[in-house]
């Protein structure tokens, strides 16, 4: 495509040329015809197939015949199949899959400003909303659908994005409504707000004007076509029966019902898309996607999701439909294809997305135009589309996230996935494998030497209890094919295969190194979750761009105190450390964590963070069931110590407690309730007329027995290794 054209592609902004577009995505989608027989090559390498197999593993001539091949070695020769390419990705993929269910969500400022306590949790609260609330039921499907690409081809595109449509809602209007109208229109003095509805000068009465007189219009049969026409003002999308309705039940039912269109925000969605199939990306942005022109999303849909699409979207061209519609069934199919491009089957309908960074004022902005390769502009033609909006999303970015196995360059196309890695050893074992399985068919069913001379018409055949001609004469013997030959050794090499293959990709095995293994499974799951922090990110942005006040309210429960602008400068990161997902070390962190604990004489640890790591590694969704935020963990032990006093005070014995961690805190809250609460310093008073010494003795018991937990658990430890119980706020100092 030359210069001039690439150029119209992004400067075109509100009106697309639509012959540069469809150059633009004619020319990506053709840039290697290698590409798309790519993924039906790494599909033969996962799933093992190739021409000519039976479904009984075995080799039949008949089978081979058919697709042109050469008989087999002899009928029903071994034809085994390995998936080891198949077995390192589903690992993989569950691997992804627990990591990212079970991964923390942590932000990073991208400037020198951090967020708060306060605006931390709540962003941490929206992205849970977005994970296992409003996403959940698409995450299910499209967090394993990315780790199989992930790994099969090795990369995969994210898609978020945030979708509204426009929706009719029945709203009901009264009488009472209409006069409340007029007379606030009336008492605003509003310009041609006058008793004769004209705009104050004798010309064409005013809109406000013709509200304050809104209810005589309605209930003066003779002025209907006046009240007609105010409502067709105020609801643009009425014709004059749906407005004559509305009038006459105004008037004869002191009420009305009617639909009004509004926009509704459907939420957010995040779309897997595979590469050459849903995405297409020109050659010139392989290198730096973010610096791409213009990338494609490619959609196959039916043509009742067409009118649904064109209604949901407001598509711009009705021809534009309608041309769509009857080109249900092409496709552009790969170049080097010999297949007819129509697919009457299907009867699908292709529909691309192609969003476009449009250069302005030193920004790019990100357009889409909703387009077709069926329905490309005729000579002379500007071309028809759906629709070309100005996407505006706040954080800036095309909507499209690279997930990839692996960085080997900066080209986004340059990762070699699981098949392209294992391939050999893939064929190495399927060698070894068909080699055993001959020896033991003919060693158990070795080929025989029969009966007959050297002119005999038996064909050579050293297939099992095959007939071999012998000289004239001669008895029939068995043939030993097999002798000397070491069955072990196909075994051995083998599994010599499988090790290399799983060492590669770090799967755990019992003659490799764990930290080995753990370095590699980590350092591929980063790449996994980094993928999905960002997306994350960008839908964080898109909900507080998109939702109103209210609704980000019932999600935080209270109001927002970050905005789009705000969350754009913080990123979102997905961590997991994989070891979580290996029993001996959490068995040894089990262990170790109370012992370090107990050894922590400078009182370093804090119990809270510890007791969250050892849940977290254990199970995370347990740890979000019983664990609570620091505020109400003191809150409850506020109301515990509350609640004891208050039973003290009622004459029972308090409850004492041994090595209480919060005891410290415990006294703090008791003297300040006691503080706090008149009646009980009277009842704590001697010779006071309400003191109650049964009271008093049971709260000095209670506060010796706080007193001594705190002794053993933190004042025993200092003591210990400076010789005194209290140093106050002073540092110590270190030899």
């Amino acid at each position: 495509m030359s210069d001039e054209r690439q150029d119209n592609v992004t400067e075109a902004a509100e009106t697309p040329d639509m012959e540069a577009l469809h150059q633009a995505y004619d020319d990506a989608w053709e840039q290697d015809q290698y590409t798309d027989g790519r993924l039906a090559y790494v599909e033969r390498i996962r799933y093992a197939r190739w021409a000519g197999q039976s479904e009984d593993g075995l080799m039949h001539s008949a089978d081979l015949a058919a697709r042109g091949l050469k008989n087999p070695l002899y009928e029903g020769a071994p034809d085994n199949r390995v998936f080891i390419a198949d077995d390192i990705i589903r690992y993989l993929k569950s691997l992804f899959a627990a990591a990212f269910w079970t991964s923390s969500m942590k932000t990073s400022p991208v400037s020198g400003r951090t967020l708060n306590a306060a605006q931390a949790g709540e962003l941490w609260t929206l992205l849970n909303w977005l994970k296992n609330g409003a996403l959940k039921s698409q995450l299910l499907e499209n967090v394993e659908v990315a780790a199989q690409l992930m790994c099969m081809v090795g990369w995969c595109v994210l898609h978020p994005t945030w979708r509204n449509r426009k929706q009719m809602k029945l709203q009901r209007l009264t009488m009472e409504q209409v006069f409340a109208l007029a007379q606030q229109a009336s008492q605003a003095g509003l310009p041609g707000a006058t008793p004769s509805g004209g705009n104050g000068d004798g010309g064409t009465p005013s809109l406000p004007g013709l509200l304050a007189r809104a209810p005589e219009m309605i209930l003066d049969p003779a002025q209907e076509d006046a009240a007609v026409e105010l409502f067709k003002q105020l609801f643009p999308d009425f014709d004059t029966k749906e407005a004559k309705s509305v009038v006459r039940q105004l008037r004869e039912e002191g009420e009305a019902e009617f639909p009004v269109e509004e926009e509704t925000s459907i939420g957010p969605e995040l779309t897997t898309l595979c590469p050459w199939v849903h995405f297409i990306i020109p050659q010139e942005a392989t290198a730096r996607p973010s610096d791409a022109r213009v990338m494609f999303v490619r959609m196959q849909i039916p043509k009742w999701r067409v009118d649904q699409l064109a209604a949901e979207e407001e598509w711009e061209d009705p021809e534009f439909t309608r041309l769509l519609k009857e080109s249900a069934g092409n496709s552009q199919q790969p170049p080097t294809t010999k297949e007819d491009d129509r697919d009457l089957n299907r009867n699908l309908c292709e529909l691309v997305y192609a969003y476009r960074q449009v250069p302005k004022d030193g920004a790019a902005r990100i357009y889409c135009t909703v387009m077709s390769p069926q329905v490309k502009p005729q000579e002379g033609e500007p071309g028809a589309y759906g629709k070309n909006w100005f996407t505006n999303p706040a954080h800036g970015k095309m909507p499209f996230v690279f997930a990839r196995l692996e960085a080997a360059d900066w080209c986004i196309t340059d990762t070699r996935g699981v098949c392209d890695c294992v391939f050999s050893n893939q064929n190495q074992m399927k060698t070894f494998k068909d080699g055993a399985a001959i020896q033991n068919q003919l060693s158990n069913t070795p080929p025989v030497m029969a009966l007959g001379t050297s002119a005999t018409k038996l064909a050579l055949n050293l297939a099992p209890f095959a007939r071999v001609n012998a000289p004239s004469g001669k008895p029939w013997e068995v043939l030993n094919l097999t002798a000397g030959s070491k069955p072990e050794l196909a075994v051995s090499m083998t599994e010599a295969e499988r090790k290399e293959a799983e060492d590669r990709f770090g799967l755990p095995r019992a003659d490799t190194p764990a930290e080995r293994s753990q370095v590699i499974r980590q350092d591929l799951t980063n790449n996994f979750l980094g993928a999905f922090g960002e997306a994350f990110h960008q839908l964080t942005v898109l909900a507080y761009q998109n939702m109103a006040e209210d609704e980000l309210e019932d999600i935080l429960g209270h109001k927002p105190l970050l905005t789009a602008d705000i969350v754009a400068r913080h990123k979102v990161m997905l961590t997991c450390d994989v070891r979580r997902f290996d029993p001996e070390f959490i068995e040894r962190l089990m262990k170790w964590m109370p012992i370090a604990r107990e050894m922590d004489a400078g009182g370093i640890t804090d119990s809270n963070k510890a007791v969250r790591l050892l849940y977290s590694y254990i199970d995370p969704s347990l740890m979000d069931e019983i664990s609570q935020d620091e505020s109400g963990a003191k809150g409850k032990i506020f109301r515990d110590v509350r609640e004891e006093i208050n039973n003290m005070a009622l004459g029972n014995k308090p409850m004492l407690t041994q090595m209480d961690p919060t005891a410290r805190m415990k006294m703090a809250f008791a003297q300040q309730i006691i503080g706090g609460n008149p009646r009980y310093q009277a009842r704590l008073t001697p010779g006071h007329a309400e003191h109650d010494p049964e009271f008093l003795e049971n709260v000095k018991n209670y506060m010796k027995n706080l007193q001594h937990s705190y002794q053993e658990t933190t004042l025993s430890k200092a003591q210990g290794r400076l010789g005194v119980t209290d140093v106050g706020n002073f540092p110590e100092k270190e030899l």
